[in-house]
């Protein structure tokens, strides 16, 4: 091989490993640096995502899921969890195969919350509107019933090995549930 090409490849596998370590809840790996990339040099699991059928909408309708989530919530007494990624990110197909594959988590998400997706780029107007400030992907804020934002989670510290861990999701949801005073009459 030649020097340069051998300097090129070192550069590619400096940045997949980078990429692969940090997830896509480190803040060197967005979707802008991703997208710079070529498909052959991002890694395994954003090309996994990419396989997969889309699980955001891409149509810039956040803002009106959010506003049928609300209303769901209030209906229901739950809270509304914001799910805040990309159909390029593979450690939100992690965190969505988490909420579905988990009996214990999706039971939980199910009685306590009504889950909203929302794409990093197309849904800015619902991410800007409760001054949400994503720390990487995936990336969670939790409403309650009248819109006020309760918290905003990293998914990072969810992490365990190569997927989430379903008890610290779980720990994550139970904290931020609704409380049997947040349904009381008024």
């Amino acid at each position: 091989m030649r020097f340069s090409t051998m300097r090129m490849l070192s550069g590619v596998m400096g940045v997949f490993l980078a990429l692969l370590l940090a997830g896509c809840s480190g803040p060197s790996n967005t979707e802008a640096e991703l997208s710079g990339l070529a498909e052959e040099q991002q890694p395994a699991a954003l090309q996994a995502a990419g396989s997969r059928a889309p699980i955001y909408e891409v149509d810039g309708k956040g803002m009106a899921r959010v506003e049928a989530a609300l209303a769901e919530a209030k209906q229901n007494s739950k809270h509304v969890l914001l799910k805040i990624g990309g159909n390029w990110c593979g450690w939100c197909y992690k965190l969505n195969d988490t909420f579905h594959d988990e009996e214990t988590v999706r039971e939980l998400l199910d009685a306590a919350y009504v889950l909203v997706m929302l794409d990093s780029k197309a849904d800015m107007e619902a991410i800007n509107k409760w001054s949400i400030k994503p720390e990487g992907y995936p990336y969670l804020a939790v409403l309650d019933a009248t819109g006020k934002k309760l918290t905003e989670k990293e998914t990072g510290s969810l992490e365990k090995g190569g997927a989430h861990d379903p008890q610290k999701v779980l720990a994550f949801l139970s904290q931020w549930k609704p409380s049997p005073r947040d349904n009381a009459p008024v």
